[in-house]
């Protein structure tokens, strides 16, 4: 009985999702078997105002170049190279973003914003959902976006709500920002590099829809949060609001803004709109 539920055991660990790279050389593997398959041809392209776009019904077939096996593993050396820019730029910034990080500067200002608004719930929701929103459009801390789990759980506790909006103000938050990207390099500029039209164009949509998405955002936590307050086992988590709660969290959390931080959060500032300026005006990793 115990060598068939190890044999269970083990066949499921077998059936599990892959590693992402893994993912990825299949992805590759296919796209280079499909230059055999699926006919070669071109479209032809027109440029007006620096944007360039395909001529409607211009296709015509060429001559099929499948690729070799050696092609299959340079293509990958030669993206890197092709994206340099790119690639150069979105560690460069995620280097910069460590290292304030790092200093607490972030943190600091959330826990600032959190004891400037105390009593006032769903200003507090407002604006801490959306300072994350901001974070993540950037994409600052979309993948480390975790890490400020404990802040909202300390920011939910204050109002006494549940974990569920602790978590939803910074996550959601983080994502409702994400979801539209106006000015993340890894993203929006990738994306638009591939479709060769100018970095960050259409920026004026991208800000209506982040609007839009963030504002939905908010009043989904918001009506969740109404319906905890005025009664605490409309909870998802029952009585047990708070389950896996850390106290150490709350001692961990820095609680006032010095002046190296005010100086950090200035420079950042100062950095992203330097960025925002080189890029529509230097073109910056195009």
């Amino acid at each position: 009985m115990k060598k068939s539920t190890n044999k269970l055991k083990s066949t499921k660990r077998k059936l599990g999702l892959p590693d992402a790279y893994v993912i990825l050389f299949a992805i590759l593997i296919i796209a280079a078997v499909a230059t055999y398959l699926i006919p070669a041809g071109t479209f032809d392209r027109e440029t007006v105002n620096d944007i360039t776009t395909v001529i409607p019904d211009s296709y015509q077939q060429s001559e099929q170049q499948p690729a070799s096996f050696i092609q299959i593993f340079t293509a990958i050396q030669q993206g890197m190279i092709d994206s340099a820019g790119l690639i150069f730029l979105v560690l460069i910034i995620g280097g910069a973003f460590a290292v304030i990080e790092y200093t607490g500067a972030i943190d600091a200002l959330i826990m600032k914003t959190i004891n400037q608004t105390k009593d006032k719930e769903y200003l507090l929701i407002i604006i801490v959902c959306s300072l994350f929103s901001i974070f993540g459009a950037l994409g600052i801390i979309v993948n480390a976006v975790i890490a400020f789990i404990p802040i909202g759980i300390i920011l939910a506790r204050s109002m006494k709500l549940d974990a569920v909006v602790g978590v939803s103000i910074i996550y959601l938050g983080a994502y409702a920002g994400f979801n539209t990207a106006f000015l993340d390099p890894l993203t929006t500029g990738m994306a638009q590099q591939i479709a060769q039209v100018p970095l960050f164009s259409g920026i004026g949509f991208r800000v209506l829809i982040y609007l839009t998405v963030l504002a939905s955002t908010i009043g989904y936590i918001w009506w969740y949060a109404s319906r905890v307050k005025k009664d605490p086992m409309q909870s998802v988590l029952g009585g047990n609001r708070f389950p896996k709660y850390d106290e150490k969290s709350v001692d961990a959390a820095p609680s006032k803004l010095t002046g190296i931080h005010k100086s950090v959060l200035l420079w950042l500032a100062l950095g992203i709109g330097i960025y925002i300026f080189g890029v529509f005006q230097y073109a910056y990793s195009r």
